[in-house]
């Protein structure tokens, strides 16, 4: 591994207590910007000239991202006044923010109703689909990210051994299960979280998994995906979103946020696809 790099994780990352995936994100981003400087370092190379270079990235969310790798990064391990960078990383998010509005556009447009998102999940249950009927229930009723449906159903508490891992436990002598949820992007700010499921379609899916896993850890979006007809856990929740901002309830829409183990101010942001651009300004 680029010492740098090796450098940055150790002072950075980990004292932070990221995840693996962040981790894994970090050092992708750190190869790109390698490759796309030509450098070993970024320790003598000017912030004029990341700037010119990170500015010619069209997608502002990646500029974003990466801006926000070398700002941390130079901050970190040189110390360096990244003032250039920072406002660099500024005009990034204004145009991340009118991209996405362009995108919400299209997508309310596109996307499928709530109601057909119901629909889909039932029919996956009628055709004994009772995995993919599985991670759509709880899209739709936790509102997680792929990731937390990387889990073991057991039938026992003593199976649930690794405080590291997901679960659903089927409990013994109950018509309930427990949603157990120890690893996830945020758990490290919103905690452990547990949800009791007592639907009886979703139960008797649980009871035809048991002893399984919901989803391989390797390609999580991929189970995802072909669960939500192409979606993907992100336009799920859009669609989630959508339904109930049409009914004017704000205080569900807290609920999703929490669930999901995220900030009202994310979710509004990040997945309100009512956020388009004004008639004015096209």
């Amino acid at each position: 591994m680029n010492y740098e790099l090796e450098q940055f994780l150790d002072l950075y990352a980990k004292p932070q207590g990221s995840s693996d995936n962040t981790i894994l994100a970090y050092k992708n981003r750190y190869k790109r910007l390698i490759k796309m400087f030509g450098v070993e370092t970024f320790h003598d190379i000017e912030d004029s000239e990341l700037v010119e270079k990170l500015d010619e990235i069209k997608n502002a969310n990646t500029r974003k991202c990466l801006y926000n790798m070398l700002i941390i990064l130079r901050e970190t391990l040189y110390k360096y006044d990244a003032t250039l960078l920072r406002e660099g990383r500024d005009n990034a998010n204004l145009d991340t923010f009118e991209q996405k509005k362009q995108s919400n556009a299209k997508l309310l447009e596109e996307l499928p109703s709530y109601e057909s998102l119901l629909e889909h999940t039932e029919e996956l249950y009628d055709q004994k689909q009772y995995r993919e009927y599985l991670i759509m229930y709880i899209l739709t009723n936790y509102y997680t990210r792929n990731y937390d449906m990387v889990l073991d159903i057991v039938t026992k508490k003593s199976d649930m051994t690794d405080d590291k891992k997901n679960y659903i436990w089927l409990v013994k002598g109950k018509e309930q299960a427990l949603y157990l949820r120890n690893n996830y992007k945020t758990s490290k700010t919103y905690g452990y979280k547990q949800h009791t499921i007592i639907d009886e379609k979703a139960l008797h899916a649980i009871k035809m998994l048991k002893g399984q896993k919901l989803i391989e850890c390797s390609n999580p979006a991929y189970f995802v995906k072909n669960a939500t007809g192409g979606l993907g856990e992100g336009r799920v929740l859009k669609i989630v979103i959508d339904h109930y901002r049409k009914l004017g309830d704000l205080q569900k829409i807290q609920e999703i946020a929490s669930s999901r183990g995220t900030d009202l101010r994310t979710i509004v942001l990040e997945y309100d696809i009512s956020l388009t651009p004004d008639e004015s300004e096209s």
